[in-house]
Protein backbone atom coordinates (compact mmCIF):
# COMPACT_ATOMS: atom_id res chain seq x y z
CA UNK A 1 0.00 0.00 0.00
CA UNK A 2 1.86 3.06 -1.25
CA UNK A 3 -0.74 5.56 -2.49
CA UNK A 4 -0.65 8.80 -0.52
CA UNK A 5 -2.96 10.53 -3.04
CA UNK A 6 -5.71 7.98 -3.81
CA UNK A 7 -8.23 10.51 -5.13
CA UNK A 8 -5.79 11.72 -7.79
CA UNK A 9 -4.76 8.19 -8.72
CA UNK A 10 -8.40 7.18 -8.91
CA UNK A 11 -9.16 9.98 -11.37
CA UNK A 12 -6.20 9.00 -13.57
CA UNK A 13 -7.14 5.32 -13.43
CA UNK A 14 -10.73 6.07 -14.44
CA UNK A 15 -9.50 8.14 -17.40
CA UNK A 16 -7.08 5.44 -18.51
CA UNK A 17 -9.78 2.78 -18.13
CA UNK A 18 -11.74 4.49 -20.92
CA UNK A 19 -8.61 4.83 -23.09
CA UNK A 20 -7.78 8.46 -22.28
CA UNK A 21 -4.07 9.16 -22.11
CA UNK A 22 -3.28 9.42 -18.40
CA UNK A 23 -0.58 12.07 -18.71
CA UNK A 24 -2.69 14.30 -20.97
CA UNK A 25 -5.63 13.95 -18.60
CA UNK A 26 -3.45 14.84 -15.61
CA UNK A 27 -2.17 17.97 -17.35
CA UNK A 28 -5.69 19.09 -18.34
CA UNK A 29 -7.05 18.60 -14.81
CA UNK A 30 -4.02 20.40 -13.38
CA UNK A 31 -4.50 23.38 -15.71
CA UNK A 32 -8.23 23.60 -14.95
CA UNK A 33 -7.52 23.33 -11.21
CA UNK A 34 -5.03 26.19 -11.46
CA UNK A 35 -7.59 28.43 -13.18
CA UNK A 36 -10.23 27.38 -10.64
CA UNK A 37 -7.90 28.33 -7.79
CA UNK A 38 -7.77 31.90 -9.14
CA UNK A 39 -11.58 32.13 -9.18
CA UNK A 40 -11.78 30.65 -5.69
CA UNK A 41 -9.18 33.10 -4.40
CA UNK A 42 -11.17 36.02 -5.84
CA UNK A 43 -14.28 34.72 -4.08
CA UNK A 44 -12.34 34.51 -0.82
CA UNK A 45 -11.20 38.11 -1.28
CA UNK A 46 -14.76 39.30 -2.00
CA UNK A 47 -15.97 37.84 1.28
CA UNK A 48 -13.17 38.95 3.59
CA UNK A 49 -11.57 42.09 2.08
CA UNK A 50 -13.38 45.45 2.10
CA UNK A 51 -11.64 47.37 -0.71
CA UNK A 52 -12.42 46.30 -4.32
CA UNK A 53 -9.03 47.40 -5.70
CA UNK A 54 -7.24 45.32 -3.04
CA UNK A 55 -9.33 42.29 -3.99
CA UNK A 56 -8.43 42.67 -7.65
CA UNK A 57 -4.71 43.26 -7.06
CA UNK A 58 -4.52 40.36 -4.58
CA UNK A 59 -6.10 38.00 -7.11
CA UNK A 60 -3.61 39.04 -9.79
CA UNK A 61 -0.82 38.49 -7.27
CA UNK A 62 -2.00 34.95 -6.56
CA UNK A 63 -2.46 34.24 -10.28
CA UNK A 64 1.22 35.16 -10.82
CA UNK A 65 2.51 32.67 -8.23
CA UNK A 66 5.59 31.13 -9.85
CA UNK A 67 5.47 27.63 -8.38
CA UNK A 68 1.74 27.28 -8.98
CA UNK A 69 2.47 27.99 -12.65
CA UNK A 70 5.28 25.42 -12.60
CA UNK A 71 3.04 22.61 -11.39
CA UNK A 72 -0.09 23.63 -13.30
CA UNK A 73 0.61 21.19 -16.15
CA UNK A 74 3.27 19.01 -14.56
CA UNK A 75 1.03 15.95 -14.36
CA UNK A 76 1.20 16.06 -10.56
CA UNK A 77 -1.73 16.50 -8.20
CA UNK A 78 -0.44 19.78 -6.68
CA UNK A 79 -2.86 22.21 -8.38
CA UNK A 80 -5.80 19.87 -7.78
CA UNK A 81 -5.07 19.67 -4.05
CA UNK A 82 -4.53 23.44 -3.78
CA UNK A 83 -7.91 24.10 -5.43
CA UNK A 84 -9.68 21.74 -3.02
CA UNK A 85 -7.96 23.34 -0.02
CA UNK A 86 -8.91 26.82 -1.22
CA UNK A 87 -12.48 25.68 -1.86
CA UNK A 88 -12.67 24.58 1.77
CA UNK A 89 -11.70 28.06 2.94
CA UNK A 90 -14.27 29.61 0.60
CA UNK A 91 -16.93 27.36 2.15
CA UNK A 92 -15.69 28.24 5.64
CA UNK A 93 -16.23 31.97 5.01
CA UNK A 94 -19.43 31.59 2.98
CA UNK A 95 -21.87 33.03 5.52
CA UNK A 96 -21.60 36.14 7.68
CA UNK A 97 -20.62 33.86 10.56
CA UNK A 98 -17.67 31.61 9.71
CA UNK A 99 -18.39 27.92 9.75
CA UNK A 100 -22.08 28.07 8.86
CA UNK A 101 -21.46 25.64 5.95
CA UNK A 102 -19.77 22.82 7.91
CA UNK A 103 -20.88 19.98 5.64
CA UNK A 104 -19.37 21.55 2.54
CA UNK A 105 -16.21 22.61 4.36
CA UNK A 106 -15.54 19.21 5.90
CA UNK A 107 -16.26 17.38 2.65
CA UNK A 108 -13.91 19.58 0.59
CA UNK A 109 -11.04 19.26 3.04
CA UNK A 110 -11.57 15.51 3.25
CA UNK A 111 -11.24 15.33 -0.55
CA UNK A 112 -8.10 17.49 -0.32
CA UNK A 113 -6.65 15.03 2.20
CA UNK A 114 -7.23 12.22 -0.31
CA UNK A 115 -5.39 14.26 -2.95
CA UNK A 116 -2.40 15.30 -0.81
CA UNK A 117 -1.54 13.65 2.54
CA UNK A 118 -0.47 16.98 4.07
CA UNK A 119 -4.05 18.22 3.80
CA UNK A 120 -5.08 15.61 6.38
CA UNK A 121 -3.57 17.99 8.92
CA UNK A 122 -6.29 20.47 7.96
CA UNK A 123 -8.94 17.96 8.98
CA UNK A 124 -7.30 17.65 12.38
CA UNK A 125 -7.07 21.42 12.82
CA UNK A 126 -10.65 21.91 11.63
CA UNK A 127 -12.00 19.29 14.02
CA UNK A 128 -10.05 20.82 16.91
CA UNK A 129 -11.38 24.31 16.13
CA UNK A 130 -14.95 23.02 15.93
CA UNK A 131 -14.54 21.24 19.26
CA UNK A 132 -13.21 24.39 20.94
CA UNK A 133 -16.10 26.45 19.57
CA UNK A 134 -18.76 23.90 20.55
CA UNK A 135 -19.87 25.98 23.55
CA UNK A 136 -23.39 26.66 22.30
CA UNK A 137 -26.09 25.02 20.23
CA UNK A 138 -24.83 26.56 16.95
CA UNK A 139 -21.30 25.51 17.84
CA UNK A 140 -22.42 21.96 18.58
CA UNK A 141 -24.29 21.85 15.26
CA UNK A 142 -21.15 22.97 13.42
CA UNK A 143 -19.14 20.26 15.18
CA UNK A 144 -21.53 17.46 14.28
CA UNK A 145 -22.14 18.47 10.67
CA UNK A 146 -18.49 19.36 10.11
CA UNK A 147 -17.12 16.05 11.36
CA UNK A 148 -19.68 13.73 9.77
CA UNK A 149 -18.86 14.34 6.06
CA UNK A 150 -15.12 14.30 6.73
CA UNK A 151 -15.46 11.04 8.64
CA UNK A 152 -17.66 9.54 5.92
CA UNK A 153 -15.25 10.43 3.08
CA UNK A 154 -11.83 10.06 4.67
CA UNK A 155 -12.92 7.43 7.16
CA UNK A 156 -14.36 5.17 4.45
CA UNK A 157 -11.01 5.24 2.64
CA UNK A 158 -9.13 4.36 5.83
CA UNK A 159 -11.59 1.53 6.51
CA UNK A 160 -11.03 0.17 3.01
CA UNK A 161 -7.24 0.25 3.38
CA UNK A 162 -7.47 -1.43 6.77
CA UNK A 163 -9.60 -4.26 5.39
CA UNK A 164 -7.78 -4.64 2.07
CA UNK A 165 -4.15 -3.89 2.98
CA UNK A 166 -4.25 -4.54 6.71
CA UNK A 167 -3.10 -1.01 7.56
CA UNK A 168 -4.29 2.57 7.30
CA UNK A 169 -0.74 3.88 6.74
CA UNK A 170 0.79 4.00 3.26
CA UNK A 171 4.24 2.44 3.28
CA UNK A 172 5.87 5.79 2.43
CA UNK A 173 4.35 7.42 5.53
CA UNK A 174 4.98 4.39 7.71
CA UNK A 175 8.75 4.55 7.17
CA UNK A 176 10.58 5.86 10.20
CA UNK A 177 12.53 9.10 9.65
CA UNK A 178 16.30 8.85 9.71
CA UNK A 179 16.33 10.57 13.08
CA UNK A 180 13.96 12.30 15.45
CA UNK A 181 15.06 15.93 15.19
CA UNK A 182 15.94 17.88 18.27
CA UNK A 183 14.29 21.24 18.78
CA UNK A 184 17.34 22.97 17.28
CA UNK A 185 17.32 20.69 14.22
CA UNK A 186 13.58 21.16 13.81
CA UNK A 187 13.99 24.92 13.93
CA UNK A 188 16.70 24.84 11.25
CA UNK A 189 14.47 22.78 8.96
CA UNK A 190 11.47 24.98 9.65
CA UNK A 191 13.46 28.13 8.82
CA UNK A 192 14.71 26.50 5.61
CA UNK A 193 11.11 25.91 4.53
CA UNK A 194 10.18 29.50 5.35
CA UNK A 195 13.16 30.64 3.27
CA UNK A 196 11.84 28.57 0.37
CA UNK A 197 8.50 30.36 0.58
CA UNK A 198 10.21 33.73 0.99
CA UNK A 199 11.56 33.55 -2.55
CA UNK A 200 8.07 34.25 -3.87
CA UNK A 201 6.08 35.35 -0.80
CA UNK A 202 8.72 37.17 1.26
CA UNK A 203 7.77 40.74 0.37
CA UNK A 204 4.01 40.24 0.72
CA UNK A 205 4.34 38.26 3.95
CA UNK A 206 6.64 40.92 5.44
CA UNK A 207 4.23 43.73 4.63
CA UNK A 208 1.37 41.60 5.96
CA UNK A 209 3.12 41.06 9.30
CA UNK A 210 3.77 44.80 9.65
CA UNK A 211 0.14 45.55 8.79
CA UNK A 212 -1.08 42.99 11.30
CA UNK A 213 1.04 44.47 14.10
CA UNK A 214 -0.05 48.01 13.29
CA UNK A 215 -3.75 47.13 13.27
CA UNK A 216 -3.88 45.13 16.48
CA UNK A 217 -5.75 47.93 18.27
CA UNK A 218 -8.47 48.27 15.65
CA UNK A 219 -11.88 46.85 16.59
CA UNK A 220 -12.03 43.11 15.99
CA UNK A 221 -14.89 41.15 14.47
CA UNK A 222 -16.83 39.50 17.25
CA UNK A 223 -17.62 35.91 16.51
CA UNK A 224 -19.24 32.94 18.20
CA UNK A 225 -16.53 30.78 16.59
CA UNK A 226 -13.21 32.41 17.56
CA UNK A 227 -11.20 29.22 17.03
CA UNK A 228 -12.36 29.01 13.42
CA UNK A 229 -11.07 32.57 12.93
CA UNK A 230 -7.63 31.36 13.97
CA UNK A 231 -7.71 28.34 11.66
CA UNK A 232 -5.95 30.04 8.69
CA UNK A 233 -3.08 31.17 10.94
CA UNK A 234 -2.75 27.69 12.43
CA UNK A 235 -2.65 26.15 8.94
CA UNK A 236 0.18 28.28 7.54
CA UNK A 237 2.32 27.54 10.62
CA UNK A 238 1.39 23.90 11.25
CA UNK A 239 1.98 22.58 7.73
CA UNK A 240 5.68 23.52 7.43
CA UNK A 241 6.16 22.66 11.10
CA UNK A 242 4.86 19.14 10.44
CA UNK A 243 7.18 18.68 7.46
CA UNK A 244 10.14 19.84 9.55
CA UNK A 245 9.25 17.48 12.39
CA UNK A 246 8.91 14.58 9.97
CA UNK A 247 12.33 15.29 8.50
CA UNK A 248 11.06 15.22 4.94
CA UNK A 249 12.79 16.69 1.92
CA UNK A 250 10.35 19.49 1.15
CA UNK A 251 9.98 21.19 -2.22
CA UNK A 252 7.79 24.22 -3.05
CA UNK A 253 4.98 21.97 -4.27
CA UNK A 254 4.52 20.53 -0.77
CA UNK A 255 4.17 24.02 0.71
CA UNK A 256 1.81 25.31 -1.99
CA UNK A 257 -1.18 24.13 0.05
CA UNK A 258 -0.47 26.97 2.48
CA UNK A 259 0.66 29.67 0.02
CA UNK A 260 -2.79 31.01 -1.02
CA UNK A 261 -3.71 31.29 2.65
CA UNK A 262 -0.54 33.32 3.25
CA UNK A 263 -1.63 35.65 0.42
CA UNK A 264 -5.13 35.88 1.86
CA UNK A 265 -3.99 36.73 5.41
CA UNK A 266 -1.42 39.24 4.20
CA UNK A 267 -3.83 41.14 1.94
CA UNK A 268 -6.52 41.05 4.61
CA UNK A 269 -4.13 42.69 7.09
CA UNK A 270 -3.02 45.23 4.48
CA UNK A 271 -6.62 46.12 3.71
CA UNK A 272 -7.38 46.72 7.40
CA UNK A 273 -4.28 48.89 7.64
CA UNK A 274 -5.01 51.05 4.60
CA UNK A 275 -8.82 51.21 4.78
CA UNK A 276 -10.03 50.88 8.33
CA UNK A 277 -13.33 52.68 7.65
CA UNK A 278 -15.81 53.15 4.82
CA UNK A 279 -14.42 56.52 3.70
CA UNK A 280 -10.78 55.38 3.40
CA UNK A 281 -11.88 52.18 1.62
CA UNK A 282 -12.93 54.25 -1.41
CA UNK A 283 -10.08 56.74 -1.32
CA UNK A 284 -6.95 56.95 -3.46
CA UNK A 285 -4.52 55.78 -0.79
CA UNK A 286 -5.41 52.05 -0.73
CA UNK A 287 -5.66 52.01 -4.52
CA UNK A 288 -2.18 53.43 -5.09
CA UNK A 289 -0.49 51.49 -2.32
CA UNK A 290 -2.10 48.18 -3.31
CA UNK A 291 -1.09 48.70 -6.95
CA UNK A 292 2.50 49.35 -5.90
CA UNK A 293 2.59 46.31 -3.59
CA UNK A 294 0.83 44.13 -6.16
CA UNK A 295 3.31 45.14 -8.83
CA UNK A 296 6.23 44.23 -6.57
CA UNK A 297 4.66 40.85 -5.72
CA UNK A 298 4.10 40.06 -9.41
CA UNK A 299 7.64 41.20 -10.20
CA UNK A 300 9.12 38.99 -7.49
CA UNK A 301 7.27 35.95 -8.84
CA UNK A 302 8.22 36.74 -12.44
CA UNK A 303 11.89 36.86 -11.47
CA UNK A 304 11.65 33.46 -9.73
CA UNK A 305 9.71 32.06 -12.67
CA UNK A 306 12.30 33.24 -15.19
CA UNK A 307 15.44 32.40 -13.22
CA UNK A 308 14.37 29.21 -11.44
CA UNK A 309 11.13 27.65 -12.62
CA UNK A 310 11.68 27.73 -16.40
CA UNK A 311 15.31 26.49 -16.37
CA UNK A 312 14.51 23.70 -13.90
CA UNK A 313 11.44 22.58 -15.84
CA UNK A 314 13.29 22.55 -19.16
CA UNK A 315 16.29 20.70 -17.73
CA UNK A 316 14.07 18.13 -16.04
CA UNK A 317 11.99 17.62 -19.18
CA UNK A 318 15.05 17.10 -21.38
CA UNK A 319 16.54 14.71 -18.86
CA UNK A 320 13.34 12.66 -18.75
CA UNK A 321 12.90 12.61 -22.54
CA UNK A 322 16.48 11.50 -23.25
CA UNK A 323 16.60 8.95 -20.46
CA UNK A 324 13.70 7.37 -18.60
CA UNK A 325 10.93 8.12 -21.13
CA UNK A 326 13.04 6.90 -24.06
CA UNK A 327 13.93 3.71 -22.20
CA UNK A 328 10.32 3.13 -21.16
CA UNK A 329 9.14 3.34 -24.77
CA UNK A 330 11.93 1.00 -25.87
CA UNK A 331 11.09 -1.52 -23.13
CA UNK A 332 7.46 -1.54 -24.24
CA UNK A 333 8.60 -3.76 -27.12
CA UNK A 334 10.09 -6.30 -24.67
CA UNK A 335 8.48 -9.75 -24.36
CA UNK A 336 5.51 -10.16 -22.03
CA UNK A 337 6.58 -10.86 -18.46
CA UNK A 338 9.68 -8.65 -18.63
CA UNK A 339 10.60 -7.14 -15.28
CA UNK A 340 12.65 -3.99 -14.64
CA UNK A 341 14.31 -3.03 -11.36
CA UNK A 342 14.54 0.76 -11.12
CA UNK A 343 15.27 3.58 -8.71
CA UNK A 344 12.85 5.72 -10.79
CA UNK A 345 9.86 3.45 -11.47
CA UNK A 346 7.25 5.97 -12.68
CA UNK A 347 8.18 6.75 -16.28
CA UNK A 348 9.52 3.25 -16.91
CA UNK A 349 6.28 1.63 -15.75
CA UNK A 350 3.99 4.13 -17.50
CA UNK A 351 5.67 4.18 -20.90
CA UNK A 352 6.88 0.59 -20.79
CA UNK A 353 3.63 -0.88 -19.48
CA UNK A 354 5.54 -3.61 -17.63
CA UNK A 355 6.29 -4.80 -14.13
CA UNK A 356 8.72 -2.62 -12.19
CA UNK A 357 10.45 -3.32 -8.89
CA UNK A 358 11.21 -0.13 -6.95
CA UNK A 359 14.81 -0.40 -5.75
CA UNK A 360 14.30 2.36 -3.17
CA UNK A 361 11.76 0.12 -1.44
CA UNK A 362 9.02 2.73 -1.25
CA UNK A 363 6.70 0.97 -3.73
CA UNK A 364 8.27 -2.47 -3.22
CA UNK A 365 8.74 -2.86 0.56
CA UNK A 366 10.19 -6.38 0.21
CA UNK A 367 13.25 -4.77 -1.39
CA UNK A 368 14.08 -3.08 1.92
CA UNK A 369 14.33 -6.44 3.64
CA UNK A 370 16.34 -7.94 0.79
CA UNK A 371 18.87 -5.12 0.63
CA UNK A 372 19.17 -4.89 4.41
CA UNK A 373 21.53 -2.02 5.26
CA UNK A 374 23.09 -1.60 1.82
CA UNK A 375 23.27 2.00 0.58
CA UNK A 376 21.57 2.86 -2.70
CA UNK A 377 24.92 2.97 -4.48
CA UNK A 378 25.54 -0.74 -3.78
CA UNK A 379 22.10 -2.27 -4.37
CA UNK A 380 22.59 -2.91 -8.10
CA UNK A 381 26.26 -3.81 -7.83
CA UNK A 382 25.47 -6.53 -5.28
CA UNK A 383 22.29 -7.67 -7.09
CA UNK A 384 20.60 -7.25 -3.71
CA UNK A 385 17.14 -7.29 -5.32
CA UNK A 386 17.49 -10.92 -6.48
CA UNK A 387 15.37 -12.39 -3.64
CA UNK A 388 12.49 -10.14 -4.75
CA UNK A 389 12.74 -10.56 -8.52
CA UNK A 390 15.34 -11.60 -11.06
CA UNK A 391 14.77 -8.48 -13.13
CA UNK A 392 15.67 -8.64 -16.83
CA UNK A 393 16.75 -4.98 -16.84
CA UNK A 394 17.85 -2.51 -14.21
CA UNK A 395 17.82 1.29 -14.11
CA UNK A 396 20.57 2.46 -11.78
CA UNK A 397 20.98 5.96 -10.32
CA UNK A 398 23.93 8.12 -9.27
CA UNK A 399 26.53 5.45 -10.11
CA UNK A 400 28.30 5.71 -13.49
CA UNK A 401 28.44 2.45 -15.43
CA UNK A 402 32.26 2.34 -15.34
CA UNK A 403 32.28 2.62 -11.54
CA UNK A 404 29.50 0.03 -11.23
CA UNK A 405 31.42 -2.52 -13.31
CA UNK A 406 34.59 -1.85 -11.34
CA UNK A 407 32.90 -2.39 -7.98
CA UNK A 408 30.51 -5.27 -8.64
CA UNK A 409 31.56 -8.89 -7.99
CA UNK A 410 29.49 -9.87 -11.06
CA UNK A 411 30.85 -7.69 -13.92
CA UNK A 412 29.90 -10.27 -16.55
CA UNK A 413 26.25 -10.15 -15.49
CA UNK A 414 25.71 -6.55 -16.63
CA UNK A 415 25.33 -5.42 -20.23
CA UNK A 416 25.30 -1.60 -20.42
CA UNK A 417 22.68 -0.34 -22.86
CA UNK A 418 22.51 3.43 -22.31
CA UNK A 419 23.51 6.13 -19.86
CA UNK A 420 22.15 9.65 -19.43
CA UNK A 421 22.85 12.15 -16.67
CA UNK A 422 22.37 10.39 -13.31
CA UNK A 423 20.67 7.23 -14.70
CA UNK A 424 21.89 4.19 -16.61
CA UNK A 425 20.06 1.27 -18.25
CA UNK A 426 21.58 -2.22 -18.10
CA UNK A 427 20.49 -5.71 -19.09
CA UNK A 428 21.07 -8.39 -16.44
CA UNK A 429 22.31 -11.85 -17.52
CA UNK A 430 21.52 -14.07 -14.56
CA UNK A 431 23.11 -17.12 -16.19
CA UNK A 432 26.48 -15.39 -15.77
CA UNK A 433 26.07 -14.83 -12.05
CA UNK A 434 28.22 -17.09 -9.88
CA UNK A 435 28.22 -16.92 -6.11
CA UNK A 436 30.40 -18.41 -3.44
CA UNK A 437 27.26 -19.21 -1.43
CA UNK A 438 23.53 -19.35 -2.26
CA UNK A 439 21.64 -16.11 -2.20
CA UNK A 440 19.64 -15.60 1.03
Amino acid sequence: YAAVNPLWLGLLADAMAVNIDGLVFAKVVGALSTLLSVALFLQLMRRTVRTPIVRAVATVGWASQAYMAQYAMSGLETSFAVALTLAGFVALTEASEWGERPVRTGALWALAALARPGAALMLLLYGTALLIDAQSRPGLRRLVFGVLPAAAIYGSWLLFTRLYFGTVWPHVLALQPESNPTLAEWWVRFCAEIATLARTEGLLAGVGVVAFLLTRRLPRVRSSAPALRLLPFAWVVALPALFAARGLSVSPRHLLLAVPVVHWLAWQAVDRWWSHDERSATGWKPAVLSLILGGLVVGQNLVVYQTTVVPEARARSEEMQRGLIKWGRWLKRAPEGTTVASFAPGAIAYYGNLRVVDLSGLLSPSVLEARRDLPDSSVVAQLAFEPVARADYVVNRDVPVARLLARTPFPGAFEPLDEHEEFSLLRVHWDRVTRAAPAP
